[in-house]
């Protein structure tokens, strides 16, 4: 079965599945429509035609939603006369593909970005200094404060609303450990206590509020070193403080949280004593916080890649782009750490290195250079969509029946059934 345009599936009261109306992005399939379509005892079957039930046919002035009653929303936030139950209901999109959502003429050619979500918003980090906010609800993609201070090879990551970006290279070409927090309701910057180790090509995550800065290039006297170093930024107190260092060192690698734990995987690796070069890594190690310990995953990233992006859609790390050992690369891969498994999703339809990667919704967000020179052009893919379950609040003066009364002729359009011979003449 098909269903075509605003339709949602209604649970809970007495009587199991019930009936009502809300908003649904797309178009919903079935299988089967479980319990009975408009007055009671009228419609008996477990079977429509594909595309019998429309926008039209079904719309929020045929009826209401009982008191007790709930609806499966697209956002946490209940409607009115709602109250959201804490539950949810996390459905894989059938076909994930990437499509092109907003593009904006920056004059330059971003060469590496950085983006991390706040509140649903994606805000992304130029090595340019440029900012940009970009809204997914309305595709509206938009430049905001720079930064007070250009920098390249840094890392970004959010936390408690705010956006930090983190070490990186200066305007003169050094390394630094300066901290930045960037404020998206004031679009305004600050600076924080800076991060005790000087590097660039780092990767930062997230986990219980606090921010891991892993790995990157660092001076040790008048070398360049591959850095194994992880220190640890409480935002909440403005105070870094050093933990257990990577089992490899690495850098341009790609960092998420998942459950209790962080994983770093890819990268690149300098082996001074084989040779004086680099070697892009497939490995994938753990690191869990709580118990200050690292482990390497049995299954490492199914081909080397450096200088990709990664972000969490329903605990899932997803790596987009980067650089493989044949170029640049245009693959998505999902790592579900429950089950340590590698799985391919739909690649990008260009290759890109150093992309702004974020997740909002249920949805991969990238922002990469556009295929016309001088511009920024987001892409998106649908990866699962989350339902919220929201009950109706106690009834209110004006409530209707909890029926949905259609006529008999449009009744009979849906399914060709006959009703039962007890039906009550108003349910005709």
């Amino acid at each position: 079965m098909q269903l075509e345009g605003a339709v949602c599936l209604i649970t809970g009261g007495s009587e199991g599945i019930g009936r009502g109306i809300a908003e649904v992005a797309g178009t919903a399939k079935a299988d089967t429509l479980l319990g009975s379509l408009g007055s009671p005892g009228a419609v008996e079957t477990f079977s429509l035609a594909d595309a019998a039930v429309t926008r039209s046919k079904i719309s929020p002035d045929v009826g209401t939603v009982p008191p007790g009653y709930a609806i499966l929303g697209d956002s946490p936030t209940p409607p009115p006369g709602y109250q959201h139950t804490g539950s949810s209901l996390v459905v894989p999109a059938p076909d994930p593909r990437w499509v092109s959502r907003a593009r904006l003429e920056i004059g330059e050619q971003p060469a590496e970005l950085h983006s991390a979500a706040v509140d649903g918003r994606v805000h992304t980090f130029s090595s340019s200094g440029r900012t940009w906010f970009y809204d997914p609800r309305l595709a509206v993609l938009e430049e905001r404060q720079p930064m007070p201070e250009p920098r390249s090879r840094f890392a970004v990551a959010a936390a408690h609303g705010k956006v930090y970006l983190v070490g990186g290279v200066d305007h003169q070409g050094e390394k630094v450990g300066s901290t930045l927090e960037y404020d998206p309701g004031a679009d305004a910057w600050s600076w924080r206590q800076a991060m005790p180790t000087p590097r660039c090509d780092l990767a930062l995550a997230v986990v219980d509020g606090s921010l891991y800065a892993l790995g990157g290039v660092r001076d040790l006297l008048f070398l360049e070193i591959v850095s194994r170093r992880n220190e640890v930024y409480d935002p909440l107190v403005d105070n870094w403080t050093r933990r257990r260092a990577m089992p490899t060192a690495r850098y341009a690698m790609s960092a998420a949280a998942s459950g209790r734990g962080l994983f770093a995987i890819g990268g690149r690796r300098r082996w001074f004593l084989r040779w004086l070069g680099q070697a892009v890594s497939a490995v994938n190690e753990e690191y869990l916080p709580g118990v200050d310990r690292w482990a390497r995953r049995p299954n490492p990233l199914p081909a080397p890649r450096s200088e990709g992006s990664a972000a969490v859609v329903n605990d899932a790390i997803f790596v987009v782009g980067g650089r493989s050992l044949f170029g640049w690369s245009s693959d998505t891969s999902s790592f579900e750490p429950r089950g340590d498994a590698w799985d391919a999703s739909a690649p990008l339809e260009s290759p890109v290195v150093s992309p702004g990667v974020a997740s909002v919704d249920g949805r991969l967000i990238v922002h990469a250079a556009g295929s016309t020179p001088g511009t920024l052009e987001v892409q998106e893919c649908r990866i699962a969509t989350t339902f919220y379950v929201h009950r109706k609040s106690a009834a209110t003066e004006g409530d209707l029946e909890p029926q949905l009364r259609l006529p008999e002729r449009e009744r009979r359009r849906l399914v060709d059934v006959e009703p039962p011979p007890d039906a009550a003449e108003g349910d005709r």
